[in-house]
């Protein structure tokens, strides 16, 4: 291919990606502007904060399933780029990042309490935000902030308290033989 089209088209993927990314900006804007105008409170932004703590969380989960072997090619990958993987890690962690869990507690079940946590402190903010200004806190709001704490709560609590039930049933049953 001639050089001068290799930079145009360079360019024109260049350009192109200027113009998504000032379309994406631009809709984030106005779907921020509309939450703060229905809501009065920003959960555009709030959606883009949970969505990156869960990235965060999944590529934690997936170093640990490397250094646990679930994904041996992976860890080949990494160190043939000089990234170093230990080969192992205390039973506790092991446990903590798999389906078992530590005590029926597994790493998704903490990331789920710590984001029903986040929006819980959000909501206490907003509330003390529009109560310092003498606003009365949108009763909308609130419950949209309730909807998504009990959407994140039915992906992992009943979850949760099932395994804690049955490791205590089990705990005793052991101890009353």
């Amino acid at each position: 291919m001639p050089v001068p089209l290799i930079v145009g088209s360079l360019a024109a993927k260049f350009a192109k990606a200027k113009i998504t990314n000032a379309l994406s900006r631009e809709t984030k804007s106005q779907l921020t502007n509309i939450s703060l105008e229905i809501f009065g409170y920003d959960f555009v932004s709030l959606f883009i904060k949970i969505i990156i703590f869960y990235t965060v969380a999944l590529i934690i989960e997936k170093y640990h399933n490397i250094v646990n072997g679930v994904a041996g090619f992976w860890a080949d990958l990494l160190g043939f780029f000089g990234v170093k993987i230990p080969k192992h890690e205390p039973d506790i962690i092991k446990k903590f990042f798999s389906e078992e869990g530590v005590e029926g507690i597994r790493w998704w079940n903490l990331i789920h309490g710590l984001v029903i946590t986040l929006i819980v402190i959000e909501a206490m903010i907003y509330i003390k935000t529009n109560t310092k200004q003498g606003a009365t806190p949108s009763p909308f709001t609130l419950a949209t902030f309730g909807l998504i704490i009990a959407a994140i709560a039915s992906m992992t609590l009943s979850d949760l308290f099932a395994k804690l039930k049955n490791t205590f049933d089990a705990k005793t049953q052991q101890v009353n033989k």
